[in-house]
């Protein structure tokens, strides 16, 4: 479509109700409870089209935040006070709009005209910057589309919920989500539920992308809409690496006709999944926000989005510091899982510092039940970046090795251990690590108890087969 050919509105005038918004101060010039109704819309003075309105509401909010009462002569005197009172038409304009809607009745209707006649506005201006990003192009389209995406995901259209809601509703089942497929997670928790975030920390080599790999594989398979942003390794290599855990075939050697039939069976099975990965090697959360909405769209609700890591999303250019950009991430990351009512899953990191401290410190290690040998247990200040990662999580959940045991020849394992779970209990389970095939084997209950008890023949039993294990961490 040329340029020229865009439609347009009748007047020529971009998208506004005059009438609504003399309603609106009307409202506030009668009925000083009328304000609550603005703030609870988070009515702001940019809303109003008639730039003059906007000043008045703007004097109105002053007087309202002072505990002052809101009148004709009070918003005036605030108004010549700023040097605007003759501009927007002096105390008889004021007068007269109060004396022409003469009510406060029915300004929650008003200020949503006003509002959604302001988000028209700003989309046609966000259409303008995009259209004019798209006339001087530029080798790569991607990062057009990424600004346009950042320009759009930047306008959210007004929010007319309550803030207050009454309670006692029909909530006698509880809120649940897809399985996690993780032993201690399915146990202590309604699954993977829509508007929460869990952190999956770990220090390196300890399996924390494979872990959170191995639940974005888990729930796709069961027919829940997957979005992965996995910034250290392309989408065909995330493929390779669901395919491998699969089919049982490794990673790296040389395979055989027969392991390449199952491979081929692996792939075509995630083919049929509804499981979706980016390919960027570097995303800002706005930009991760734009995709994920996009996704809504075109193919509808996410169940799951997955950030892998937290550390490598790229921090806005601003004078912050560090810690405080990836606190503005992991909140503005949570925020989108309550905006798309779907699951956050983020990985992070620990922090080197606060590891070798704990390593020195008896008082933060337990027992391995298979060895006897003791192992560190990692606690959630330690992740790395910003306290606000701990704040924001619903759950958190860490890996630590047990490094010092089994004993060599055997295969390694390690702790799922929950440090947070805002919604009930916390507690742990081992799983036998499988780097070779990018998976972990979790032990069943069964076989744990077994172990805790003494018996320790079965659970040896498991690890012994020296051909489930070869290499070392992800």
């Amino acid at each position: 479509m040329r340029p020229d050919a865009l439609p347009r509105s009748a007047t020529g005038l971009p998208p506004h109700d005059l009438a609504a918004e003399e309603a609106v101060l009307a409202a506030l010039l009668l009925d000083n409870d009328a304000m609550n109704a603005c703030v609870t819309a988070h009515l702001e003075p940019g809303d109003f089209f008639r730039e003059a309105s906007g000043w008045v509401y703007e004097a109105a909010a002053g007087i309202a935040e002072r505990g002052d009462t809101i009148t004709i002569p009070t918003v005036a005197a605030e108004l010549l006070a700023a040097g605007r009172l003759d501009v927007a038409g002096g105390e008889p304009y004021l007068a007269e709009i109060a004396g022409r809607y003469f009510t406060a009745v029915g300004v929650e209707a008003h200020i949503r005209a006003v509002q959604r006649c302001a988000y028209y506005r700003r989309l046609i201006a966000a259409a303008s910057q995009i259209a004019q990003v798209a006339y001087e192009g530029g080798p790569d389209p991607r990062k057009v589309r990424a600004h346009a995406d950042g320009l759009l995901s930047a306008l959210k259209p007004p929010d007319n919920k309550p803030i207050l809601v009454h309670m006692g509703g029909n909530y006698a089942d509880p809120v649940t989500g897809p399985a996690w497929g993780v032993p201690v997670l399915d146990r202590f928790t309604n699954g993977m539920t829509g508007g929460d975030m869990t952190i999956v920390g770990g220090h390196t080599g300890t399996g924390k992308s494979m872990a959170a790999g191995q639940i974005a594989r888990s729930a796709a398979s069961r027919g829940n809409h997957v979005a992965v942003f996995t910034f250290e390794m392309s989408a065909r290599q995330y493929e390779e690496r669901m395919a491998s855990a699969m089919s049982g075939v490794r990673l790296w050697r040389r395979r055989e006709d027969e392991e390449l039939d199952r491979l081929a069976e692996a792939h075509m099975e995630i083919a049929t999944w509804p499981l979706w990965c980016a390919e960027q090697s570097r995303m800002t959360v706005r930009e991760i926000a734009a995709a994920c909405r996009a996704a809504v769209v075109e193919r509808g609700p996410l169940d799951l989005v997955v950030v892998d890591y937290l550390q490598l999303v790229q921090l806005p250019q601003t004078r912050e510091s560090e810690a405080t950009k990836i606190g503005q991430v992991s909140t503005a990351l949570k925020a989108l899982a309550r905006e798309l009512d779907c699951h956050m899953l983020v990985v992070s990191q620990f922090n080197r510092g606060l590891s070798g401290e704990m390593r020195g410190r008896d008082s933060a290690k337990q027992e391995c039940i298979v060895s006897g040998e003791k192992f560190p247990v990692p606690f959630a200040e330690g992740l790395k970046g910003s306290s606000s990662i701990e704040q924001d999580a619903d759950l958190i959940l860490a890996i630590q090795r047990h490094g010092a045991c089994p004993p060599d020849g055997h295969r390694r394992h390690a702790e799922m251990i929950i440090l947070k779970n805002r919604n009930g209990p916390i507690g742990s389970c081992i799983a036998l690590e499988d780097f070779s095939r990018c998976r972990f084997d979790w032990l069943t209950q069964e076989e744990i108890t077994h172990a805790a008890r003494g018996d320790t023949g079965l659970y040896r039993a498991l690890m012994e087969d020296q051909n489930m294990y070869e290499g070392g961490p992800e």
